[in-house]
């Protein structure tokens, strides 16, 4: 895969990774009247990650020192 810009535009650091969307299902717990109650865990669905993406489809970097930018995303690395 290839981002354009890959280094921040603040600090001219390399990203260190894309901001990411996992699904979490949050366990519940049911009294017999329907009633529910958080159970405190969340099993994460892992498969479900998606990069995010702003309204022109560039996804969100973000460098060492915390800045984020967006870049356009090429998946295969051609930057075609």
């Amino acid at each position: 895969m290839r981002f354009d810009p890959w280094k921040c535009p603040e600090c001219g650091k390399p990203a260190e990774g894309m901001l990411e969307m996992v699904l979490g299902i949050a366990g519940l717990m049911l009294d017999p009247e329907g009633n529910a109650e958080y159970d405190g865990g969340t099993d994460v669905r892992w498969d479900s990650q998606t990069p995010v993406r702003n309204e022109e489809g560039r996804v969100t970097l973000e460098c060492q020192e915390g800045h984020q930018w967006n870049a356009e995303f090429t998946p295969d690395g051609t930057g075609a």
